[in-house]
């Protein structure tokens, strides 16, 4: 059984990952890594349908 601090760090750390792994976040890392607006915008659409498809069961909440 999870307790509540349980409960927190795992939202948590969900969050984070979640964030981290959005298409748009990965967008601005790349381009402030200095890779081109339009390269970045072609490697996140791939990397959004390939990898970050839309509704993931796993990333929704319950």
């Amino acid at each position: 059984m999870e307790t509540d601090a349980q409960k927190v760090m795992l939202e948590s750390w969900r969050y984070r990952v979640q964030h981290r792994t959005n298409p748009l976040h990965v967008y601005c890392r790349l381009v402030d890594l200095g890779m081109g607006r339009f390269l970045s915008r072609k490697v996140c659409v791939l990397y959004e349908r390939l990898i970050f498809p839309p509704g993931r069961r796993e990333w929704r909440k319950d």
